[in-house]
């Protein structure tokens, strides 16, 4: 399978969401943030052996941004997502990304009705990848 290094707004959302959701983390949100990036970045080096690593984007850093529009369906599907394009990793499963991670999903199925995994309403109809809105419009 492929790994992708998923954009900044899509770690950026899922931290964001979290602070707003009052989500516990041992972390402040431009930690949290870091460490997901962080950890999708090894997987994709590792998955690629360290080839493409010139062409991949640095993390931008922290910055809030806008989920209002988000639904909780919409942030487990993200962070399956980028669960999966940071399993790469060896180190993933034991990772403190991978907790942060968990928290954050286990705390927006908390919010969805309905039973979890896959078979959440709406889950086959929300995005991959997140990305802002004014990137969708471009």
């Amino acid at each position: 399978m492929s790994c992708f290094i998923v954009n900044d707004y899509h770690v950026n959302a899922l931290v964001t969401w979290a602070a707003l959701q009052r989500v516990p983390l041992d972390y402040s949100a431009p930690v949290a943030a870091e460490l997901l990036a962080a950890a999708n970045r090894r997987a994709f080096a590792q998955r690629y052996e360290g080839r493409y690593q010139d062409e991949s984007p640095a993390f931008g850093g922290y910055q809030a941004v806008d989920v209002s529009e988000l639904l909780p369906v919409g942030i487990v599907k993200a962070c399956d997502c980028l669960a999966y394009q940071s399993s790469d990793w060896t180190g993933w499963d034991a990772s403190e990304a991978a907790e942060l991670l968990r928290a954050i999903r286990s705390a927006a199925c908390c919010m969805v009705k309905g039973p979890q995994f896959h078979r959440l309403p709406g889950y086959e109809a929300a995005a991959w990848e997140l990305f802002a809105a004014a990137e969708v419009s471009a």
